[in-house]
């Protein structure tokens, strides 16, 4: 059992909205652009789901109301997802929480167990719905695949949310207007949007980025630097995103107005006891955020006076 004394676990909760736990280390995925395989290494080792649930306990014993985690992907591979899922339904224990999840080989048995175990919510790690670009960040499965998953959390009435990656390498303005199609079809409660991948050093994207001297290998990796293929033209993808963002409200993008001030905003909500999935989080960030707005205005307006 982790040393949970070491550290103080209500912060999570208070300041970051849940506590985390993690079931199993490595990734055997092929993605890339991600650290995982080369943080945790590619050998997939599990925890006991026993001891998984039992640390589930002492976390709600705790005051531990929400869940995160994080593992690369709660259901790599499914078997794991499940037996955690199972030992938790045997033993009556459930909490809430949103997993993150790859939606090859999508379960609905799986599914169904984890709304019984307090489930929110899912969010799945697609990067893109084209399958050109599937096959180019070597994700492992096809648009049917997350179709088939949209179909069953319809089913089993769990809502569901997709992340999306535009820009990585082989990205042309046909492969981002297949993505943002395939979103309109599936339609999930949000889709999250980031323009650009982070290149981190060992990761294949990094070597690509060499190969094409858009990073080399003196580069300072503190400072961000995000790839986005020479193979479409940057200004056309920001604004067909921001033009796709402004007709959808369940499409989600970085705020332009970003910085201290929202951070704050985020952990206040925390703080004031607001649990959920990032689509809830995000749109009481924004309600928030129009209400500073109006009170900012006023205040001008009472100074002018």
């Amino acid at each position: 059992m982790p040393a949970r004394d070491f550290f103080d676990n209500a912060r999570y909760l208070h300041d970051g909205g849940m506590g985390n736990i993690q079931t199993k280390r490595g990734c055997d995925q092929q993605c890339i652009y991600c650290t995982y395989p080369i943080i945790e290494g590619k050998k997939l080792r599990f925890r006991n789901p026993k001891k998984v649930v039992n640390e589930i306990e002492m976390l709600k014993q705790m005051g531990i109301d929400y869940l995160h985690f994080t593992d690369s992907t709660f259901n790599n591979p499914n078997d794991h997802a499940y037996a955690i899922c199972n030992e938790m339904v045997q033993r009556k224990v459930s909490i809430q929480y949103t997993p993150y999840m790859n939606p090859s080989s999508p379960s609905k048995e799986l599914f169904s167990l984890l709304k019984k175990t307090g489930c929110d919510g899912i969010t799945f790690g697609v990067d893109a719905l084209s399958e050109k670009m599937l096959l180019n960040l070597k994700k492992g499965f096809k648009v049917a695949d997350v179709d088939q998953a949209a179909r069953y959390c319809r089913e089993i009435d769990i809502p569901f949310s997709l992340n999306l990656l535009f820009g990585g390498p082989g990205e042309t303005k046909e492969t981002v207007l297949e993505s943002l199609n395939n979103i309109e079809k599936i339609n999930p409660v949000a889709a999250g949007a980031m323009i650009g991948i982070r290149c981190y050093p060992r990761t294949q994207l990094w070597n690509i980025g060499c190969q094409e001297e858009l990073v080399s290998r003196d580069s300072n990796i503190l400072k961000p630097y995000y790839y986005v293929s020479s193979s479409i033209d940057k200004d056309w993808l920001i604004g067909t995103i921001q033009e796709y963002y402004e007709k959808h409200d369940n499409f989600l993008i970085p705020t332009n107005e970003k910085g201290a001030h929202t951070d704050n905003l985020v952990v206040q909500i925390f703080r004031d006891g607001f649990r959920g999935p990032f689509w809830k989080v995000a749109d009481e960030l924004k309600k928030r955020l129009a209400s500073t707005s109006v009170a900012r205005r006023s205040d001008q307006d009472q100074h002018k006076l």
